[in-house]
C-alpha cells in the first residue's frame, strides 16, 4: 500500500531530508497477504482513519498564545482591527505584504489579499473575517492559501491594569495523511518563530507605562 505526499510540499518544509529520505522510493506489496484469498477492507491509511475518526480533526495542529499588555482593551483591540498593523507585527523574512481589502474598515465577511514568502517561495494568502466582536474577538479563515485549514481566534480580556491577548489558532496541511504527520513538526516551528517574534514586536509597540 503507499501513499502519496506532494513532493513540493515534502520539499518545501523539509529541505534536504525529504530529498534524501523522504522522497526516494518507499513502494512495499504486502505479497504474504496477497497470497492468500485476503483482501484489505479499506484501499488506503486514510480511509480507514477517515472511518475511525471522521476525518475531521484528528490531525488539526492546535496552537495557543498568550501575552499581557498594558493598554486599555479598546486600544489593543483598534490595533489589531488595523490590516495595515499586520505588517508591524509579522517577521521581516516572511516579506509580508497587504495586497487589498474588501471593506475600507475590517468587518464580518471582510476579505483581505496577502502575499508573502514561506522559505523564499511566493505565497498568495486570502482570509475572510467570519466573526467580528469589536473589542472581545474576532477570526479570520483562510479560503485561499498554503494551509487546507486556518482559523486564528483572537480574543481580548479586560484584566486588571490592561488587555490580555489571546490567540487559538487550528490549522491542517494538505497532502496524504503520511504527508502531513511528517511535516507537522516543521509547520509547528515555524508558527512558532512568528508568534515569537509577534510578541516581541507587541512589547516595543505597547511597552509598559512607568509610574512618575
Amino acid at each position: 500500500m503507499a501513499i502519496p505526499a506532494p513532493a513540493f510540499l515534502l520539499k518545501f518544509f523539509a529541505g534536504k531530508f525529504a530529498k534524501e529520505v523522504l522522497l526516494p522510493s518507499q513502494r512495499i506489496f504486502p505479497e504474504k497477504a496477497a497470497a492468500f484469498p485476503f483482501s484489505f477492507q479499506y484501499k488506503n491509511l486514510g480511509a480507514a482513519l477517515d472511518e475511525i475518526y471522521g476525518n475531521q480533526s484528528l490531525l488539526d495542529g492546535k496552537f495557543h498564545a498568550g501575552q499581557f499588555v498594558a493598554r486599555s482593551r479598546k486600544e489593543v483591540f483598534s490595533f489589531f482591527s488595523a490590516a495595515e498593523n499586520l505588517e508591524a507585527i509579522t517577521p521581516p523574512w516572511l516579506n509580508f505584504r497587504i495586497l487589498g481589502k474588501s471593506t475600507p474598515e475590517i468587518r464580518e465577511n471582510t476579505l483581505i489579499d496577502y502575499k508573502l514568502r514561506i522559505h523564499g517561495v511566493p505565497v498568495r494568502w486570502r482570509t475572510k473575517i467570519s466573526k467580528w466582536n469589536p473589542e472581545s474577538s474576532f477570526v479570520d479563515e483562510q479560503l485561499k492559501g498554503p494551509y487546507k485549514k486556518w482559523h486564528h481566534l483572537h480574543r481580548f480580556e479586560e484584566v486588571p491594569g490592561g488587555t490580555y491577548i489571546l490567540d487559538e489558532v487550528t490549522y491542517r496541511i494538505p497532502g496524504s495523511w503520511i504527508g502531513r504527520a511528517l511535516l507537522s513538526w516543521w509547520i509547528r516551528k515555524d508558527i512558532n518563530m512568528i508568534f515569537d517574534f509577534r510578541k516581541l514586536k507587541i512589547r516595543e509597540l505597547f511597552p509598559e507605562e512607568k509610574s512618575p
